[in-house]
């Protein structure tokens, strides 16, 4: 990926949702590590989604070495920007579904603008979405989410 010039290099890890956080650290930790490691070796930004409510997670995810987190929609912001550094990007996390797929343009405005007001003045806060996006999701909410953002 680093030899097509990608940098921004997302770790997706769908199912650590379902662990302790001691069970994080024995199963999960060494290898995001590594793979953050190796990310950066390649002049890459690590960073690392896990779905669903991590917030239990937040410490481990936090020392996996990653340069930011990607939160899906249920992690309140406020707790997890608490939670790690403040050199780790925060990114997320208007709902995918409830709110980009489903809502109208103004909705997706509205919750955008609110995340930026609440959010905005934290240097390490990056407006996302919680997690992908359904191929369902109208075109105008994307455009919405960017132009909040703007």
């Amino acid at each position: 990926m680093a030899a097509v010039g990608a940098r921004v290099v997302a770790i997706l890890e769908p199912t650590a949702v379902i662990l302790s956080p001691d069970s994080f650290q024995k199963i999960v930790l060494e290898p995001l590590r590594s793979i953050a490691a190796a990310i950066r070796d390649r002049d890459g930004c690590p960073v690392l989604h896990i779905c669903g409510d991590s917030t239990h997670l937040l410490g481990g995810m936090a020392s996996s070495g990653v340069d930011g987190l990607s939160l899906d929609h249920p992690v309140d912001l406020a707790t997890a920007l608490e939670a790690v550094p403040a050199d780790m990007l925060v990114i997320g996390n208007v709902d995918p579904v409830g709110v980009m797929m489903e809502a109208e343009p103004a909705a997706v405005t509205e919750v955008a603008r609110s995340l930026i007001e609440r959010f905005g003045g934290k240097q390490n806060f990056v407006l996302g979405t919680g997690c992908d996006l359904p191929i369902e999701t109208p075109l105008e909410n994307i455009d919405a989410l960017f132009a909040a953002a703007k």
